[in-house]
Formats: structure tokens, sequence, C-alpha cells
């Protein structure tokens, strides 16, 4: 076959026109050649995906509805305010209370054990004997005290020959001797851990 010679190559603004004349455009140009923007491009884009979805809903759904059914008489539920009122016991049933019952609480869950009450008379003694000799030891110590702050005849002449500033003396003495005795029987009756008893170096 012969060589033809080659076509001339069409100019850009020639394409762009075949172009636009084949398009179809939905917007509306107006004489001054401004695109005027029609009800479909100001959709957001929240609004076409809510269009999209609710034509994919009008497709799938089913277009007849299933009637509901009904309940059988004989499981309908009657319940009014009068049958409520009359299911509640009646208010003078509850004020008096319940006749001829045993109110006592049984504990079903806990076992007794033999024992339990002689074990706890006995701890109950040992208490008592312990707090009493904790009152006996701590009450002679009081007594003591007592005793040794009894002014005599001698000390009654020396104290009216002091001046009246050393009076307050006797007193501070008698609290700090109380408050030694008490220290030293809650150390005596204290439990000591052995970490914190000193050792000698």
């Amino acid at each position: 076959m012969a060589p033809t010679a080659p076509k001339a190559r069409r100019s850009l603004r020639a394409k762009a026109t075949k172009l636009k004349a084949g398009l179809k455009s939905n917007a509306n140009v107006d004489d001054t050649g401004i695109l005027q923007a029609t009800a479909k491009d100001v959709l957001s884009k929240r609004e076409k995906r809510a269009n999209k979805h609710s034509s994919l809903v009008k497709r799938i759904e089913k277009s007849t509805t299933k009637p509901l059914k009904r309940r059988r008489p004989n499981k309908k539920l009657i319940t009014t305010m009068n049958t409520l009122m009359d299911a509640l016991p009646d208010i003078e049933a509850l004020v008096q209370g319940p006749n001829n019952v045993n109110t006592s609480i049984k504990q079903k869950s806990l076992k007794s054990r033999p024992g339990v009450m002689k074990r706890k008379d006995k701890l109950e003694k040992v208490e008592k004997a312990r707090f009493g000799q904790n009152m006996v030891h701590i009450m002679g110590i009081e007594q003591t005290e007592m005793n040794s702050n009894v002014p005599t005849a001698s000390s009654k002449m020396e104290a009216e020959s002091l001046p009246d500033v050393e009076s307050d003396t006797p007193k501070s003495t008698t609290t700090a001797k109380r408050f030694a005795a008490l220290r030293a029987w809650a150390i005596s009756n204290m439990e000591k851990h052995p970490s914190f008893e000193k050792t000698p170096i």
C-alpha cells in the first residue's frame, strides 16, 4: 500500500470546543458567563450521604409489612389498681404483726461447735483477773504516793517557814510520779517486738 501524507494535528482550541460540545452540563450559565449553582450543587456531603442511604433502604426493604399477632385472651394480663390493692395485706395486720410466730433468728449457716461457751467463760475469767491485778497495781502505786505525800508535824513546820513560792513543787512532783507510775505499768503490760528491744552494744 502506498504511503499517505500525515494529517495536520488539531489545535488545542479545536479540541476544547469539541469537548464542550460533547458534554452536557447541568449548571446554568447566565449572560455574563458565571455559573449559577443549582440545588443539587448546594447539597452538602452529609445530605448526599443521607440521600444515598435512603435510596438504598427503599430498594432493600420489604414492600409488605407483617401484621402484628394479637395475644390470646388467656394470656392477656389484667392488672388494675383494684386488683393490686386487693393483693396487698391489710394495714391493721401489718401494724399488729404476726401472732404466735417465733421471732428468734436462727443462723443456719453457722454450725455450733461444742465447748464454745466454756471457752468464752474461761476467757472472761482470765481477762477479769488480769484487769483486777492491773487495778490493784495502779491503786497500790497511788496509795503509796498518797502516804508519802501526807505531811507530818515537822514537815508542816518546815513548810510554814519556807516562802509561798516553793508551795507548788509538791503538786508537780506528785503529778510526775503518777505519770511515771502509769508509764511503768504500761511498759510492763505492753508486748514488745524483739526488733524494738535495745540490744547492748
